[in-house]
């Protein structure tokens, strides 16, 4: 689905009802979007033959494929924009692309990634969501109490391949990579 904003172009299609001299039915005219009441419904300046703009509200705009409405007018997305639609749906979405920028919101959505460049057999980067601990040391006693929840911000883990989990700060090479991968439990 395309969104609708003021100031789109569209095609506008007069039914054979409010077909005129300028307005031939079924031809389509150009016309921009001046309002849009739902992703479904704009108003619009319809631009005649001659380049005179008529106003027309409430317009159908049809999206996905939606049946032409029969002995009615509509407004629709040009070719070219469905297509441009078309094309940014079929790309890959972020979090499996292998930049950083991927393998970050792959981390924030729970996954677990791994530079392919990595030594380490096993070796992947998560997330650790903020959250809270039983106080244990004695500095943590003292300034939170006995007994109390210490609270964490999230941070990043790295377990290792002596199984150990450490934190984790990506460097400058890990951001300018483009060798992440998401890590399943397949590749472990």
């Amino acid at each position: 689905m395309i969104k609708p904003t003021v100031g789109r172009v569209v095609w506008f299609t007069p039914s054979s009802i409010t077909a005129s001299g300028n307005f031939a039915p079924g031809a389509p005219l150009a016309a921009i979007v001046a309002h849009v009441h739902s992703d479904r419904l704009v108003n619009l300046a319809v631009f005649d033959a001659n380049g005179v703009t008529h106003s027309r509200t409430s317009v159908p705009l049809l999206q996905d494929d939606e049946a032409v409405p029969v002995n009615g007018y509509y407004a629709e997305w040009m070719p070219f924009q469905k297509g441009q639609a078309a094309k940014q749906e079929s790309q890959v979405p972020a979090q499996y692309t292998s930049t950083f920028q991927g393998a970050l919101a792959a981390l924030k959505d729970g996954r677990r990634v791994a530079r392919a460049g990595w030594n380490g057999k096993g070796m992947f980067a998560y997330m650790v969501p903020a959250a809270s601990y039983p106080v244990q040391t004695g500095a943590a006693k003292a300034h939170f109490g006995e007994g109390s929840l210490v609270p964490y911000n999230a941070y990043f883990a790295l377990k290792g391949v002596d199984e150990t989990v450490s934190t984790w700060v990506p460097s400058v090479t890990d951001c300018l990579a483009d060798d992440w991968q998401i890590v399943d439990l397949q590749t472990l």
